[in-house]
Formats: structure tokens, sequence, C-alpha cells
């Protein structure tokens, strides 16, 4: 894998390194190229250091260049290759140019080291840096190729020379050294910033795909939550209805005053359907209890329950204290389902119901002597999956007893002290 120019993450640290490639090629050209007006005073010193060796060296240069266009970022092996293979390319083209010039171009590497080795590597990287630029100081001046005439013209003697170049090594290592420490500081600085913006990034849109999660999972909680209440509200009335409708067909030829006594209730029923039908679509939360206790609403649900059925119910409410909205409409709409399928499906003739608070915990027992049936074969109906789906919203368990035969217990276990969310309220 390679970093390309455009991938670059410092746009503005390749413009100038490709700045500093120009003005070190110039610095390369001979002086009789670059400024023609001074080859009068150029001497033979240009003539005699740079007459077959700048070509060399301005090669070198560009192929150093070149080389940045494409950074290694995958291979240790070849990122290290890659690395001395430019330290080898600067110390050679160092060896055949002038006084040093191409110092700019290992903090080019150290720039570059940057982009591609982790913390550690960078610092090693940065070590060789200043051993090849700063212990190769010495091969680029030698005393003995300065014209004789130059120093006798300043008085100046050899040993002076390298007393003067000593000085100037140890020095310019010093503060060379402190260049490059501030050059890698600053990069580290840099790509942590951008790393800290990358990741800053990702979170983003790792945030923003987590809530368009929440909202499909909302939207589809509320459209279960729909379907619930439609089931449990509407599906009640209509199945009361059309039990009133089986039995005036039943007497429609017998007995014309008992059929309009079922075909009466059946209307009602029509019309409670119908009320039901604008509530849910006028308000999705509204209230199934509309302000009234879980005891008097449980009173008119079992009465009417009777009134429909002719089954024999027997319940108890026992409540230490009022329970929380979101508990009352769970037990009213789970009571409310039984109830409605005890009346279609089990044949029976008594329901018992149970309603009580202990420490902690809300119960609820149905329990009915009807036909029962196989849990094994009923697992689909919206009805079960409904309580289910009620009672896990509130922290709650249901347990489902029922063979062939033997009738159908349903308990109810709802703890009193939840962290509930808004959103999934009056579910």
């Amino acid at each position: 894998m390679l970093i390309k120019p455009k991938n670059h993450p410092f746009r503005l640290l390749l413009y100038l390194e490709w700045i500093l490639l120009g003005m070190t090629i110039i610095g390369e050209l001979p002086w009789e190229i670059v400024f023609p007006f001074l080859r009068p005073i150029a001497g033979s010193y240009s003539k005699n250091i740079r007459e077959n060796s700048w070509l060399i060296s301005l090669f070198l240069i560009t192929t150093f260049g070149l080389m940045g266009l494409y950074l290694p970022t995958k291979s240790t092996k070849i990122k290290w290759f890659y690395t001395l293979l430019q330290l080898l390319i600067i110390a050679l083209a160092d060896a055949l140019g002038d006084w040093g010039r191409l110092g700019v171009l290992y903090i080019v590497v150290v720039i570059r080291s940057c982009l591609i080795f982790p913390a550690r590597e960078r610092a090693i990287v940065t070590g060789l840096v200043f051993f090849f630029s700063v212990f190769s100081f010495p091969f680029r001046f030698n005393p003995a190729a300065v014209q004789q005439e130059f120093l006798q013209s300043v008085n100046i003697s050899v040993e002076q020379i390298r007393t003067w170049m000593l000085y100037s090594m140890i020095t310019g290592a010093f503060y060379y050294g402190l260049t490059l420490v501030f050059v890698l500081l600053l990069i580290n600085a840099l790509l942590k910033e951008y790393q800290s913006r990358q990741d800053l990034t990702l979170a983003h849109e790792q945030l923003r795909q987590y809530s368009l999660k929440i909202e499909d999972q909302a939207t589809l909680h509320e459209r279960n939550r729909i379907a619930r209440e439609i089931h449990d509200s509407l599906g009640h009335s209509l199945t009361a209805q059309n039990i009133q409708l089986e039995s005036a067909l039943l007497f429609c030829d017998s007995n014309p005053e008992k059929t309009k006594i079922f075909l009466e209730r059946a209307k009602d029923l029509g019309i409670k359907a119908l009320s039901e039908i604008r509530k849910s679509v006028s308000t999705l939360r509204s209230d199934p209890l509309q302000g009234k206790s879980l005891t008097s609403i449980l009173n008119s649900l079992v009465d009417e329950f009777c009134h429909n059925s002719n089954i024999t119910p027997h319940y108890t409410v026992n409540l230490q204290k009022p329970l929380k909205p979101e508990i009352n409409i769970a037990i009213y709409r789970i009571i409310q389902e039984a109830l409605t399928n005890i009346g279609k499906y089990s044949n029976a003739t008594e329901v018992t119901i149970q309603v009580l608070s202990q420490v902690g915990w809300v119960h609820l027992c149905i329990e009915d002597n009807g036909k029962g049936f196989n849990l094994q074969q009923n697992t689909t109906g919206f009805g079960l999956r409904g309580m289910e789906e009620r009672t896990a919203t509130l922290g709650g368990k249901l347990h489902i007893n029922s063979y062939p035969g033997s009738g159908c217990q349903i308990m109810v276990d709802i703890p009193l002290v939840q962290n509930i969310p808004s959103t999934v309220k009056h579910l």
C-alpha cells in the first residue's frame, strides 16, 4: 500500500517539500548557469569542484524527489529499505556537491518517515539522519584542495582552517539536531491532530449510523405498539360482536325477540369498535384507562366479558398502593387479550383473575377451565406475542401453563421499580 500525492494527509507539507527540492536543485547548478554575471569572479574553484559532478548530483536529487511521490506504508522491510535508500542518495549527492547544501533534504526524510513509521521508528530515523548529516560533514571540505593563493591572501593557515571547521561542525551539529527534534515534534503534533480529526469523523459517522438504527428500531417499536393497540382494543370488540352475531343467527328463526337483543348488542359493539378506530387514528398514545383506576376499569371489562360470553368470572384485585400508569395499561391489555382468547377459543365456563401486589412486584394470574391447548403448536399467536412484549418492556416475566383438556394458566410478574424510557411508555 502506498501514500500517493492525492492521498497525502498534509498537502501543504507536500508542496513545501517540492519547493525545498526545487531550491536544492537550483543550488546544485553551477554558478555560471544560474548567475552568468558571476562568471568573472567565480574563478577556477567552481570549475574544479563542479566540472564533472554536478550533473550526477542533480540526477540523484531528482531521483530523491520522485521517491516522495509514493510512500510505502505496509511492509516494514520496504519502509526501512526506502528510508536507507533516501539517506544513501542524499549522502552521495552531498559528497558530489558543494559545502553541504543538501542538509534540508535530510529534514525531508524526517518528514516522510513520520508519515510511514510509528513513533519509535520515527525517532530512530531522526537519529540516522543526524548521523548521516553531521558525521559526513568533515568529508565535504578538504583544506588541501583550497587554493593556496586564497590562504595567503587572507593570511590563514590550514590548521586554523581545521580549527574553525571543527568549531563550526560542533555548533552546526547542535543547532541542526535541535532543528531535527523540532521538526519531529511538529510533525508528530500534526499527525496526532490529524488522527484525532479522523477518529472524530469516524465517531461522527458511527454515531450517525447508530442514530439511524435507533430511529429504525423506534419506528419498528412504534409499529408493534400500534399493532398491539389495534389488536387488543379493536380485536376485542370485533370478537365480541362476532359472538353476538353468531348467537343471533342461532335464534333468528326460533326466537326473534332474543335475536333482536343479540343484534342490538352487536350494534353497540360495532359502535364501540368504530370509536376505538377513531381513537387510534386521532392519538396513538391515548390512555385506555381514561384516567380511571385499575380496579374500576377491570370491573367494567369483566362485566362486559360476562355479559357477552356467559362465562362466570372470579376476580380479585388487591393492591397496596396505586401502580404506575404504564403498569396499569400493561395489566389491562394482558387481561383484555386473555379474556378475548378465552371467549373465542377455550369453551370455558369459569375464569379466575387475580391481581396482587407483593414486595417490589405485582403478580397477575388468569386461569380458565377450558379445553386448553398445546404450547408447542401455538407459538405464533399475535395475542400471546403481544403479552410477552408488554411484559418484557416493563422488565417482567410471563409464564403460560396449558395442556389439552386441562385449561390454561397465564402468570405475569412485573417489577414495581423500573427505568423505563419515555419512548416505550404506554405500550
